[in-house]
């Protein structure tokens, strides 16, 4: 049986701030072009279109912290957290739908590439629906005019128009922005439906260590030559790093002993913990446990879900490594 931790977070990811912000620099005339971007920070032209693309290894704290530097109009607190407003002056209110409107000029061939490749895919989901591009733009709740000007290729597509169609229509937006991976989103009941398969084939799937995360696991975490028992091959959670076994009852109901859970290692925890998510913390001096967390600042609370258990505060100094705990196969 799968199970699935989260509610439907309306909020944005990084990602979706990082080029919200980007288009917000374009719209104001700061900046034209990735190239611009990739002066101002002394970074490779390349590393600003991975990091526009949602690649974590180059969209990092570190790389949104200089991008703010570089970016003086661009609030940190709210491309880390996004908490306040993205400006940190007096600015007028920004909407997806105020982009540079024409594609010309100094503008990246990619940029262009990308756009006429979306338009392809958008041409081939209303034709998939059976729609007209008038009832397809209606369904989508974008203005009918600008929808007619970036199917001509005379506009650009906003992340809005991109969640917007995602949306309504449950597409992947790897597939609508990259044309990568299948086209649409599973249905939920399809999702909790989806059998987890075991595999052996080490190039499918994600490792599964028949470890517990309470003991064994620094075997997985301080060695590359442990191999995994096997892989699993569970297509909600195929982007996580790992399987291994929970243990113990203080999560309970939601994690019982002998779960098998996903994990996704979190690259900078002491500044990118989600308050009331479930993680699986590493402590320097060898604690392993699996908590919902509260950020204090300098300290977590550390909060089960088993209330016959006690919360308990540790210093984030303490934390060596923390690992996402994305969702889990129950164990019967």
């Amino acid at each position: 049986m799968y199970t699935n931790f989260y509610n439907i977070n309306i909020t944005m990811d990084k990602v979706e701030r990082f080029n919200k912000a980007y288009e917000y620099l374009r719209f104001e005339g700061i900046i034209k072009t990735q190239t611009d971007v990739a002066k101002a920070m002394n970074s490779a032209r390349s590393n600003i279109s991975l990091a526009l693309k949602g690649d974590e290894s180059y969209l990092t704290d570190k790389f949104l912290t200089r991008f703010a530097s570089a970016f003086k109009q661009i609030s940190l607190t709210w491309l880390l957290y996004e908490e306040g407003p993205m400006t940190t002056v007096a600015a007028p209110e920004f909407k997806s739908e105020n982009l540079p409107q024409v594609l010309e000029g100094n503008v990246d061939k990619d940029v262009i590439d990308e756009q006429t490749n979306m338009t392809k895919r958008i041409r081939e989901l209303v034709n998939h629906f059976g729609h007209t591009p008038t009832t397809f733009a209606l369904k989508a709740d974008i203005e009918l005019s600008l929808f007619e000007r970036k199917m001509k290729g005379q506009a650009v597509w906003s992340v809005a128009d991109v969640h917007k169609i995602c949306d309504t229509f449950k597409v992947r937006k790897g597939w609508l922005v990259d044309g990568e991976g299948q086209k649409f989103r599973y249905p939920d009941e399809v999702l909790e439906s989806l059998p987890a398969r075991r595999s052996y084939d080490m190039r499918v799937g994600v490792p599964y260590y028949n470890v517990d995360f309470r003991m064994g696991f620094d075997l997985i975490i301080n060695s590359q030559t442990v191999n995994p028992d096997y892989m699993i091959d569970f297509e909600p959670y195929n982007n996580c790093d790992c399987w291994c076994n929970a243990r113990g009852e203080s999560m309970a109901p939601t994690l019982s002993n002998g779960d098998v859970i996903a994990l996704k290692e979190v690259k900078e925890p002491k500044s990118c913990l989600i308050n009331d998510e479930i993680y699986a913390i590493v402590t320097t001096n060898d604690l392993r446990t699996i908590k919902r967390i509260k950020d204090n600042g300098d300290t977590i609370t550390l909060i089960p879900d088993n209330k016959q258990y006690s919360e308990q505060t540790i210093k984030k100094e303490m934390i060596f490594k923390v690992f996402r705990v994305m969702g889990c196969i129950k164990k019967f």
